[in-house]
């Protein structure tokens, strides 16, 4: 009987399959962990975005009604100096920029909110933020890591577990396989000497 390659045997089969379930199991893990995680602080910062937006606007409401640019400018500077804000623009209600402040396009990662000032119910301007993501992302990235990095040692334990498991069943297998062949052996014995 010609022997096995390694790849070929009962062993390598059994760590194989559990290595791969431990990848599979740990992978969809942290994916599905850190999209939610990614989610929940995007809306956290949308929040806290429109939070300020609308102080913003409340704080800006007699400026922009009265167009003092002085008192506009004081609280366009209050907002950049908020964690993560990189642009602030304060229009009247015929959208004339009164005060902007930061580059003058918006970055693709960047979240932007707008907040309408109103007097009643009328409109008399509007607040718009522009906010990194770059927190959030460093986070996730983080996150992430700390993710791939326990797959990594979750594939180790899992390998080295099912070593140990295929080792135990392959050991029962191989006493087995040898006793058969000592019956087998024994019976050829005794067919000799009839």
């Amino acid at each position: 009987m010609k022997p096995l390659r390694y790849y070929q045997t009962f062993r390598f089969k059994v760590v194989a399959s559990i290595t791969l379930v431990h990848l599979i199991l740990m992978l969809t893990l942290v994916i599905v962990v850190v999209q939610g995680q990614e989610r929940t602080m995007d809306r956290v910062l949308h929040k806290n975005a429109e939070s300020l937006a609308r102080m913003v606007a409340i704080a800006s409401r007699n400026a922009v009604l009265t167009e003092n640019l002085g008192t506009l400018q004081e609280i366009v500077r209050y907002a950049l100096h908020k964690s993560g804000v990189r642009r602030v623009r304060i229009t009247n209600a015929q959208r004339v920029v009164l005060e902007r402040r930061g580059p003058a396009r918006v970055r693709a990662r960047w979240l932007t909110v707008h907040h309408t000032i109103r007097v009643g119910r009328y409109p008399v301007g509007l607040v718009t933020l522009s906010l990194s993501r770059s927190s959030v992302l460093r986070q996730m990235a983080a996150a992430r890591d700390t993710g791939l990095f326990l797959t990594l040692v979750a594939l180790i334990l899992g390998g080295g577990a099912g070593w140990l498991l295929s080792r135990h069943l392959t050991g029962d297998l191989e006493g087995l396989m040898r006793d058969v062949g000592q019956l087998g052996g024994n019976d050829g014995e005794e067919e000799r000497r009839v």
